[in-house]
């Protein structure tokens, strides 16, 4: 069986650069560690393998599909060891032997060394960086950018400075509703019923808002808050991008779309959350939230 890459297969649109000498590449679990209601244990553990088949769709055709453009299948079996390319014609050919993808406490890193498992993992359906991935299918990882993971981080900031805000105008009634919403929670056991004082209440409160800043705005009810949630959300999974040389909020849903451009100076969160807010962008904002709906019923 002849051997060849997926980069020799597939059209010129999901070609991926090699990577050169020296360069490395991240990638992450999206739901590693992560806890859902109710459960003790972790709902992805930190050590995952991928195995098994995957056929990824070549929208653009690829090699020997000029016949039957946009209908390429590959199929990676087992790459852990080895893989292999089903071209349209029904000819196999093997994937070179690459290493395995197991990532350990929720990573795995790629090395220019091996830039099979690379080419694999950019164009896989279950990366949620792959742009041209099917996502009807549940996103498994996605690649770390370190630029992208300060911005998170700054979000992350930023919620948690809202939720402080929101807290310390909250009245004991406010503050009790938000408590017995995230009672049901098991990570966020609070025994609402013994404090009656505002100030432990708040403060139990805040601790919860360092780890999941997300779940006290959510639980507020506070509208405001809730859309601005869902703006970082949005970014995180992809549906909105901001084009900094062309300072423009862009909307990706099935296709691009230009969305809004940001004066020079201006904040372009708070300009899109003024966007959204307007009568002029009601319909922009609701497009968003259809998008993110599907995203979390895909990665429910």
């Amino acid at each position: 069986m002849a051997e060849v890459t997926v980069n020799a297969v597939v059209s010129d649109e999901l070609q991926v650069k090699p990577l050169q000498e020296g360069e490395i590449v991240k990638y992450r679990l999206v739901s590693a560690g992560k806890k859902e209601p109710g459960r003790l244990k972790p709902a992805v553990a930190s050590n995952y393998q991928i195995v098994g088949e995957e056929n990824i769709k070549d929208p653009f055709g690829g090699a020997g599909a000029e016949e039957d453009a946009g209908s390429a299948l590959i199929y990676i079996q087992n790459i852990t060891a080895w893989g292999q390319i089903r071209l349209p014609s029904g000819e196999v050919q093997r994937v070179p032997e690459t290493t395995g993808i197991i990532f350990e406490n929720g990573r795995f890193t790629c090395t220019w060394e091996n830039n099979e498992t690379y080419f694999f993992l950019e164009r896989s359906k279950k990366n949620l960086s792959n742009k041209w991935r099917d996502k009807r299918v549940k996103a498994i990882f996605y690649k770390v950018n370190d630029q992208e993971e300060s911005k998170k981080q700054l979000a992350m900031e930023d919620l948690y400075a809202d939720a402080v805000i929101w807290m310390r105008e909250a009245d004991m009634a406010e503050l009790k509703s938000i408590a017995k919403k995230l009672e049901r929670f098991s990570d966020h056991r609070l025994k609402v019923g013994d404090l009656n004082d505002i100030t432990e209440i708040r403060l139990k409160l805040m601790q919860i808002a360092k780890r999941d800043a997300r779940a006290i705005i959510v639980s507020s009810g506070d509208k405001a808050s809730k859309k601005k949630v869902q703006i970082r959300e949005a970014e995180t999974y992809n549906i909105l991008l901001f084009v900094d040389s062309a300072r423009m909020w862009r909307f990706y849903g099935g296709e691009q779309e230009e969305l809004l451009q940001v004066e020079p100076g201006m904040d372009r969160y708070g300009a899109l959350f003024d966007h959204f807010t307007s009568d002029e962008g009601l319909a922009a904002y609701q497009k968003v939230i259809n998008q993110l709906k599907k995203i979390y019923k895909v990665t429910a």
